[in-house]
């Protein structure tokens, strides 16, 4: 009767563990990296169709909150990673010598070449990019469009076994065609080049989707190129390999691996520094990077970029008297707005697996 008692209080008592989590928070692991903010709390609602909705909207908030929850998926993925030797992240994909790939937008469908874009998409991307460069030349501003290269297709050796890698890829579609409309369209294309570099040095994290210091300079160096301007060569930085870090995959999947971080710090004296935009700017853009230099001779830049982009902030941003970078990939630019930042130099940067994303907003 004592052990039936005691069995039923500490069944009791995991029951009640997560409500009484959900107040004191006790639970060992607080943060989880999920790429996402954690689902609000509903407001009460106000009207008959908050009303309606609220019980839903709850239990999304619920699901997302309950106590414990960020101890279990913390343990959940140690025990999938050290225990089955799998990733506990569907999207996470783990490959041969420790290199992490994540499928993002059907980038390792695109790895494969089995991705595909509808014709009509690219269509309407190639008259919208045709019309960004015509607005940008009318306006005496210097325009490029700059390609970032997947993972997948710099280093598709040590994807897994069951992902056979083959081309083309959806952005050689959208490419081609362009090229085809405009030869003389002003484009990077980083994949040639980062494949050629990779012979030379590691130049992507190992646990991170995105390319190291070093393969952003190899970036940096062929879109100073494109836009006439002398970069900073490698012998410019000092080279550091005595740090290793996390990456965005690891932190998905909710382990420890990390990977040795290739870091270029400048020998040379910065003249750039970071200015924070104004309270309008950071409520109409979406994290808007503002950078002033010291030399106020030098042109102005205002990009489109996404998160590969943010390893050139510095390298860019040395030869601009200021530099606008807004983390954002429209397909159709409105002058109107870049007009406010008198740019003399306007760029569109995006990741190769994003392309769909990009052209499905042209119109």
């Amino acid at each position: 009767m004592k052990q039936n008692k005691l069995l039923i209080t500490a069944f009791a008592i995991i029951l009640a563990l997560p409500a009484l989590d959900s107040i004191f928070h006790f639970s060992p692991v607080k943060d989880l990296f999920e790429k996402r903010q954690p689902i609000a709390k509903p407001d009460f609602p106000q009207n008959f169709a908050e009303l309606k909705a609220f019980p839903q909207n709850f239990e999304k908030y619920f699901n997302d909150n309950y106590g414990f929850r960020k101890s279990l998926v913390s343990l959940n993925s140690h025990m999938m990673d050290k225990v089955f030797d799998e990733s506990p992240d569907a999207r996470a994909v783990v490959g041969k010598d420790g290199w992490f790939y994540f499928d993002n937008h059907n980038s390792l469908l695109d790895a494969r070449g089995m991705a595909t874009i509808s014709d009509e998409m690219i269509e309407r991307g190639v008259k919208s990019f045709g019309e960004n460069w015509k607005k940008m030349r009318e306006k005496n501003i210097n325009y490029l469009l700059i390609i970032a290269a997947d993972k997948s297709t710099v280093y598709p050796e040590f994807l897994p076994d069951y992902i056979k890698p083959n081309e083309p890829h959806r952005i050689d579609k959208f490419l081609n065609a362009l090229k085809a409309k405009y030869p003389d369209f002003p484009l990077v294309d980083l994949r040639s080049t980062l494949k050629k570099a990779k012979e030379n040095e590691v130049i992507y994290h190992k646990t991170d989707t995105h390319w190291n210091k070093r393969g952003a300079h190899y970036g940096y160096v062929e879109i100073a190129k494109a836009l006439k301007i002398k970069p900073h060569l490698r012998k410019d930085f000092l080279e550091r390999e005595d740090e290793f870090i996390r990456g965005d995959i690891s932190d998905i999947m909710g382990i420890e691996t990390t990977n040795r971080n290739y870091e270029l710090v400048p020998k040379f004296a910065q003249t750039y520094h970071r200015v924070t935009p104004t309270a309008a700017e950071i409520k109409f853009f979406h994290k808007l990077n503002f950078f002033e230099n010291s030399n106020k001779n030098l042109p102005i830049i205002f990009g489109y970029q996404d998160s590969y982009f943010g390893d050139l902030f510095g390298y860019m941003s040395e030869h601009f008297s200021k530099s606008f970078y807004d983390n954002e990939f429209p397909c159709d630019l409105n002058y109107e707005i870049l007009k406010n930042y008198h740019p003399n130099v306007v760029i569109q940067e995006f990741w190769e697996g994003r392309v769909e994303v990009v052209l499905s907003q042209c119109k």
